[in-house]
Formats: structure tokens, C-alpha cells, sequence
């Protein structure tokens, strides 16, 4: 399914991994050690969020991650080649009930490809990404659905949802934000 915001396609992906895959995936994610690392607007605004980055070392030690990364790069250069060919991030995040979540935009001229990694979710749960449009107006949201991919233009402004207080979990999501090609990779890929 494609969706528009000012022009840009936003790319969603259903049913990219076998639903034995979306928990395995989910309980590598949940182990992971996370910590407050990472920031929507600057280093000295509150809410930093739980990130663990994934290592070259990790990805060789679990195919599962690797294959994803592969797939992953595969669809966004199926979209947009320019913008895809060299991992800028590769992290996954741990949002909780509570967090703090700005509006915010990512690496310009690259693609960002949000994964949603839990393998169980209500929509009572919330948790939505949030996108704005050019005059600063959230103008659509994507249900954070097990197993969904979301591609998008990094330079959209979109903003990470935060699970309600009827949630009784935190809600994963795994990020690869990628740049076009000669610009360098700031994470091992």
C-alpha cells in the first residue's frame, strides 16, 4: 500500500516476514540491551530514547538480522535506488508508555525503513507513526501492525507514537535509515 504526504510516497509493507519469523524476530529485539542514546531534536531536550545500535559483529551472528538488512535494502532501492545504496543506522528502539517523542525529520536525501518488531499488538495500544505535512499538521498516521514495514523519504517530519497506558508492553521497532551513494556511513552496515 502507498500513501501520499505533499508529494512523497509513504511505503507500506504488510506480511514481510512469515509469522513464525515476526516472533523470532520480536524476542531478538525484547533481549536486547538497550540505552538512552538517542534523540529527536538535540542532545539537551528531555525523553532520550532506549536505542540499540546493531554491530557488524551482531548481524554476522544472527542471519535472521542480516537477511532482514538485505531485504530491507533490496525494497528501498526497488523505490528509490538513489537514495538507498549505503546504511547511514541500523538500531532498534524500545518506546514505552511515558516517553517523550518530538516531531522530526532524518537523514536528508535518504530513506528510512521502520519496522514494527512486536509481534502482538492492540489498537487500543496505539503507538501510531505519526507524519506532518509541510505546515506542521500531523496528516497521517500508521498503525504500528506486527510485522509491518514503513519506507519512507527521511525528510518527511514524522514523530514515533507512544503506547497508551493500556498497553502492556513496549512498543519495538527496528530502523534502517540509509543515504544515497558517496555519502558515508556513520554505523557499520
Amino acid at each position: 500500500m502507498t500513501r501520499e504526504i505533499d508529494g512523497e510516497r509513504v511505503h507500506i509493507i504488510d506480511g514481510l516476514l512469515d509469522p513464525v519469523i515476526i516472533g523470532m524476530f520480536e524476542r531478538l529485539v525484547v533481549d536486547l540491551p538497550y540505552f538512552r542514546s538517542n534523540y529527536d531534536k538535540s542532545k539537551d531536550e528531555p525523553g532520550r530514547h532506549l536505542r540499540h545500535d546493531f554491530g557488524k559483529s551482531m548481524i554476522e551472528t544472527f542471519p535472521l538480522l542480516g537477511g532482514f538488512r538485505d531485504d530491507v535494502l533490496a525494497r528501498v532501492r526497488q523505490i528509490d535506488a538513489g537514495r538507498g545504496e549505503t546504511i547511514e543506522q541500523f538500531f532498534a528502539l524500545d518506546q514505552y508508555f511515558g516517553a517523550v517523542q518530538y516531531p522530526h525529520h532524518d537523514t536528508p536525501g535518504g530513506m528510512t525503513a521502520l519496522y514494527f518488531a512486536n509481534a502482538d499488538w492492540e489498537p487500543d495500544w496505539q503507538g501510531e507513526l505519526v507524519f506532518y505535512d509541510k505546515s506542521g499538521e500531523a496528516s497521517m498516521l500508521v498503525a504500528p501492525k506486527p510485522g509491518r514495514l514503513c519506507l519512507f523519504n527521511g525528510e518527511i517530519v514524522h514523530r514515533g507514537g507512544v503506547p497508551s497506558p493500556l498497553c502492556r508492553t513496549q512498543r519495538f521497532t527496528v530502523v534502517i535509515k540509509t543515504v544515497p551513494a558517496g555519502h558515508a556511513a556513520v554505523t557499520p552496515a
